[in-house]
């Protein structure tokens, strides 16, 4: 998102003032101003993919590894026109900015999203056999986990109409977790304890940032569904989020991935 934000900033600045840049830089104004104008256009662009790609930025990996690649390649050029005496030092202040301080967000966001294994892999892991449907919770102590487990037994006709085995993904240990999927779910269900996040990665899962996972909605449905559901011990990584996945015949055919630790997940409409 920050990165966005910048790239918007930094490019509208370059085509609404193109000869400030050189100007800073006591550098001569180029004679097609337009074309330093038309990078502008592009960074700016990129920031508008970058926010676009910071919601589940796992998912956008192409978008990030784009950036990435820029980042390295800007650098490069610039070195070489240092070399060549063709650009001051002082204008290095934009390879700082514009792509040195990214580069390690941008590659950790890669490194996550490349060490994820495929859908189909993980279904064949799992064993998945017909119709299945893979529930990713949040770690058992969190009061939207709970919450979740509500709703599932609220579809839970739909799920025997179907035909459809559930499986409960969790970090936690099967035999502590159990009492409290008796208390909020009615049906039938297969345990998959993945307290190393194997699962979670392989079907694409992404980890909440802290507005996400402690934000002002977070807080107020939090406070409520207290009352309602309680809290417990933390069990797993606390900022992971959940998801639900339709299997059929070792294939996902509907999912949905949450953004939010207080998300809702759309049963219902997965089980139509």
């Amino acid at each position: 998102m920050l990165a966005g934000l910048y790239n918007i900033c930094w490019g509208t600045w370059v085509v609404l003032f193109p000869e400030q840049s050189f100007v800073l830089h006591g550098m001569e104004l180029p004679r097609y101003i337009e074309i330093w104008q038309c990078v502008g256009m592009i960074v700016a662009v990129y920031g508008i993919g970058y926010i676009a790609a910071s919601s589940v930025p796992l998912d956008h990996w192409p978008i990030i590894l784009v950036g990435f690649l820029g980042k390295i390649f800007g650098p490069i050029g610039f070195l070489i026109a240092i070399n060549k005496g063709t650009l001051p030092l002082s204008f290095g202040i934009n390879i700082i900015f514009n792509d040195l301080i990214w580069l390690v967000p941008f590659f950790l966001i890669l490194k996550d999203a490349f060490s994820q294994g495929s859908s189909e892999k993980y279904s064949r892991d799992l064993l998945l056999q017909g119709r299945d449907l893979v529930v990713a919770l949040r770690h058992q102590g969190c009061t939207f986990c709970r919450e979740n487990l509500s709703e599932l037994s609220k579809v839970n006709y739909k799920i025997s109409e179907s035909n459809t085995t559930v499986h409960i993904l969790h970090m936690g240990d099967d035999e502590e977790i159990e009492p409290l999927i008796a208390k909020y779910y009615i049906g039938n269900y297969k345990l998959i304890s993945d307290p190393d996040g194997e699962y979670y990665r392989g079907l694409g899962l992404s980890r909440a940032g802290l507005s996400k996972a402690f934000g002002l909605r977070e807080f107020l449905r939090g406070f409520k569904g207290f009352f309602k559901y309680g809290l417990g011990p933390l069990r797993g990584d606390g900022l992971q989020l959940g998801g639900i996945f339709l299997f059929e015949n070792n294939e996902i055919t509907k999912s949905y991935k949450s953004t939010r630790a207080s998300d809702v997940y759309p049963f219902k409409k997965i089980l139509e």
